[in-house]
């Protein structure tokens, strides 16, 4: 669109955009960019320093997902309208407040070794990035980011400087490897040796992958039907997770093994603090709010702990007739 046919939106988005692409990595700038669209369609085509209080505060009930979404997107926008210069997103306050996450599955022990014990059967790739998920903590992400030279590393001394989620090119930390990820990690390194050897091929990258997938546009083309390697990426790995799932009869996603990991912390008393700190979170609150969560189940452990009867079961719901009123209640005892 020429400059001289935008609206004041787009010149405002514009700048916006570009402000923010200093300090955010592609990711957050492609969420920011679907946020700010998403508000948009919501108001039409005006200019966002005259949106009034009234109509911020609708955002609230209008934007798509659930309510811990839909705040996160309020976040974003108010900061938009706030960097257009509009008074009233100075007093937007928000009704809507995040809450734990109750979706996250945690794995028990007897869950994690059975699903260890399947992953070993099906070989040392899966053995692997389930090690790396369960005892370590890494998001799929950060083992993407694992290069040959971090598993050397780790296998010499014990520790490596690993780059970890986070803006920009990420943050790199100090990352010490579990106990029970040193025999699969140096069994896939011999794999992977022996792989590299046979195609002639090297990546930095820890994961790669045999394919024989082939694009018309790629200037190393292949021939069809011929294999090579190539770094492994997100999709495959998600699909190879999804097969471990079936396999084992456990079904969760590729972000509870970390906060399995978060929650066996939690449960075998580590400070929370530490925890945070060996989650690579700045603060505390993300690792309860998005790893450790809302555990019902420690909680009416605890309730039946005060003076409750040792089972829910235990207790009779008795009818009452309360005289002040024309419905009857019930009583819990």
């Amino acid at each position: 669109m020429p400059r001289k046919d935008e609206s004041p939106w787009d010149v405002d988005q514009r700048e916006f955009l570009k402000n923010l692409k200093r300090t955010n990595n592609p990711q957050s700038m492609r969420q920011a960019t679907a946020y700010v669209n998403e508000a948009r369609g919501i108001f039409g085509d005006v200019n966002p320093k005259k949106i009034k209080l009234l109509e911020m505060q609708d955002l609230e009930t209008k934007f798509r997902g659930n309510e811990n979404t839909r705040f996160t997107k309020c976040v974003v926008t108010r900061y938009f309208f706030k960097f257009c210069l509009n008074r009233d997103a100075m007093r937007w306050r928000f009704a809507i407040k995040p809450h734990p996450r109750e979706d996250i599955i945690h794995l028990h022990e007897e869950e994690i070794q059975r699903l260890k014990a399947k992953a070993a059967e099906m070989g040392v790739f899966y053995e692997l990035f389930t090690s790396l998920g369960v005892d370590n903590g890494l998001r799929p992400r950060d083992m993407l980011n694992l290069t040959e030279q971090n598993a050397v590393e780790f296998l010499q001394r014990g520790w490596s400087v690993i780059r970890r989620k986070g803006r920009g090119d990420g943050k790199y930390v100090r990352h010490y490897l579990h106990a029970d990820t040193f025999s699969p990690l140096s069994r896939y390194l011999d794999w992977r040796q022996h792989t590299v050897e046979r195609y002639g091929q090297n990546y930095s990258q820890l994961f790669i992958m045999e394919t024989n997938y082939c694009k018309t546009a790629n200037p190393y083309q292949k021939k069809k039907g011929q294999y090579y390697i190539r770094p492994l990426y997100y999709l495959i790995m998600w699909e190879e997770h999804i097969k471990l799932q079936e396999a084992s009869g456990i079904i969760l996603d590729l972000r509870d093994e970390r906060a399995t990991y978060g929650f066996r912390a939690n449960r075998q008393g580590l400070p929370l603090e530490d925890t945070a700190e060996l989650m690579a979170h700045s603060t505390i609150d993300v690792t309860f709010k998005h790893y450790i969560g809302d555990d019902s189940e420690l909680k009416r452990t605890n309730m039946l702990k005060i003076g409750a009867p040792k089972t829910y079961n235990d207790m009779e719901v008795v009818p009452i007739q309360n005289p002040n009123r024309k419905s009857q209640s019930t009583f819990v005892r």
